[in-house]
């Protein structure tokens, strides 16, 4: 479980790298808390083309679209 938590905080990492590179007229926000839940926004970006929620993952091997679901593989990530 520790493994996958790193890898998980090493996939967030990632992500935060990239959105660091967006203009400045976008305000980015990471780790942001739901309420009294454990769980967290892991990227939230508010800039003039939107609000956009990005919950990151670090998964390897090749993701596509088909049957109106996203595959990892031969593995549906859900509807």
């Amino acid at each position: 479980m520790a493994a996958n938590n790193a890898k998980g905080v090493a996939g967030e990492q990632a992500t935060a790298a990239e959105l660091a590179t967006l203009p400045s007229s976008y305000r980015v926000f990471h780790g942001l808390k739901i309420g009294s839940t454990k769980g967290d926004i892991d990227h939230l970006v508010i800039g003039p083309t939107g609000i956009w929620v990005i919950d990151s993952k670090a998964w390897s091997g090749a993701l596509t679209e088909g049957k109106g679901m996203l595959w990892r593989g031969a593995t549906p990530i859900r509807k």
